[in-house]
Protein backbone atom coordinates (compact mmCIF):
# COMPACT_ATOMS: atom_id res chain seq x y z
CA UNK A 1 0.00 0.00 0.00
CA UNK A 2 1.19 3.38 -0.71
CA UNK A 3 2.25 5.71 1.88
CA UNK A 4 -0.16 8.52 2.40
CA UNK A 5 1.15 12.01 1.06
CA UNK A 6 0.56 15.23 3.16
CA UNK A 7 -2.85 17.19 1.94
CA UNK A 8 -2.47 20.72 0.92
CA UNK A 9 -4.82 23.14 1.40
CA UNK A 10 -4.47 23.95 -2.42
CA UNK A 11 -7.19 21.03 -2.59
CA UNK A 12 -9.44 23.12 -2.27
CA UNK A 13 -8.81 25.91 -5.07
CA UNK A 14 -10.94 23.94 -7.50
CA UNK A 15 -13.54 24.15 -5.35
CA UNK A 16 -13.45 27.44 -5.21
CA UNK A 17 -13.31 28.18 -8.73
CA UNK A 18 -15.75 26.17 -9.37
CA UNK A 19 -18.15 28.26 -6.41
CA UNK A 20 -16.92 31.45 -8.57
CA UNK A 21 -17.56 29.77 -12.39
CA UNK A 22 -20.74 28.62 -11.40
CA UNK A 23 -21.89 32.00 -10.02
CA UNK A 24 -20.47 33.79 -13.00
CA UNK A 25 -22.29 31.24 -15.21
CA UNK A 26 -25.76 31.39 -13.73
CA UNK A 27 -25.32 35.30 -13.18
CA UNK A 28 -24.79 35.17 -16.91
CA UNK A 29 -28.03 33.68 -17.76
CA UNK A 30 -30.09 35.59 -15.93
CA UNK A 31 -28.75 38.01 -17.55
CA UNK A 32 -29.47 37.08 -20.76
CA UNK A 33 -32.86 36.58 -19.52
CA UNK A 34 -33.42 39.90 -18.61
CA UNK A 35 -32.30 40.80 -21.60
CA UNK A 36 -35.00 38.42 -23.17
CA UNK A 37 -38.14 39.31 -20.74
CA UNK A 38 -37.28 42.83 -20.19
CA UNK A 39 -37.22 41.47 -15.98
CA UNK A 40 -34.12 43.64 -15.10
CA UNK A 41 -32.76 42.78 -12.56
CA UNK A 42 -34.79 39.99 -11.28
CA UNK A 43 -33.29 37.50 -13.69
CA UNK A 44 -29.30 38.14 -12.99
CA UNK A 45 -30.54 38.14 -9.28
CA UNK A 46 -32.87 35.14 -9.41
CA UNK A 47 -29.86 33.13 -11.23
CA UNK A 48 -26.63 34.41 -9.44
CA UNK A 49 -28.33 33.52 -5.82
CA UNK A 50 -29.50 29.71 -7.30
CA UNK A 51 -25.19 29.65 -8.50
CA UNK A 52 -24.38 30.33 -5.02
CA UNK A 53 -26.77 28.37 -3.27
CA UNK A 54 -25.43 25.44 -5.76
CA UNK A 55 -22.01 26.11 -5.38
CA UNK A 56 -21.75 26.80 -1.77
CA UNK A 57 -23.66 23.35 -1.57
CA UNK A 58 -21.10 21.56 -3.30
CA UNK A 59 -18.32 23.22 -1.51
CA UNK A 60 -19.60 22.31 1.90
CA UNK A 61 -20.42 18.63 0.69
CA UNK A 62 -16.67 18.27 -0.80
CA UNK A 63 -15.31 19.78 2.30
CA UNK A 64 -17.14 17.15 4.19
CA UNK A 65 -16.11 14.87 2.69
CA UNK A 66 -12.40 15.87 2.58
CA UNK A 67 -12.56 16.20 6.19
CA UNK A 68 -14.34 13.79 7.73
Amino acid sequence: MAPDRPRSPLRFLGVGLELGGVVAVMAWIGYGIDQWLDSRPWGIVTMALLGVTGGLYNLIKRALKELG
